[in-house]
């Protein structure tokens, strides 16, 4: 394999999947070894649970598609609880994408404890 260390994180290859394309990575493990992966980078999170844009998220366009999702997430306590448990049992390295929408203040606890948990 084609070991890569990003940033003082190793990876077992420099293969990751996108944020916001592969969900939190357990709807692809039925389809696809998701542990062969060097790492899962999370739908975007916000600190509380956001139900997403309302309407046509995703349609084509002459020039491709265009998508509207809206950060449609569990939010951080729901994550840590429900998501990252799964995602841990994924056999790879996970990278959670953490949204700027909310008060940096209030929530950086809440974020360091995700970073702590994912490790």
């Amino acid at each position: 394999m084609l070991k890569v260390n990003i940033n003082g994180l190793d990876f077992k290859n420099p293969v990751i999947a996108a944020s916001g394309t592969f969900g939190f990575g357990a709807e692809y493990n039925n389809f696809y070894d998701v542990g062969i992966l060097g790492g899962i980078s999370s739908k975007g999170l916000t600190l509380n649970e956001k139900a997403g844009n309302y309407g046509i998220r995703v349609f084509e366009t002459p020039s491709g598609m265009m998508n509207s999702v809206g950060l449609q997430n569990p939010g951080i306590d729901k994550f840590i609880a429900e998501e990252l448990p799964k995602m841990k049992k994924l056999g790879t390295n996970i990278k959670e994408k953490v949204e700027k929408d909310f008060s940096w203040n209030t929530t950086a606890k809440k974020i360091a404890t995700t970073i702590k948990y994912s490790k």
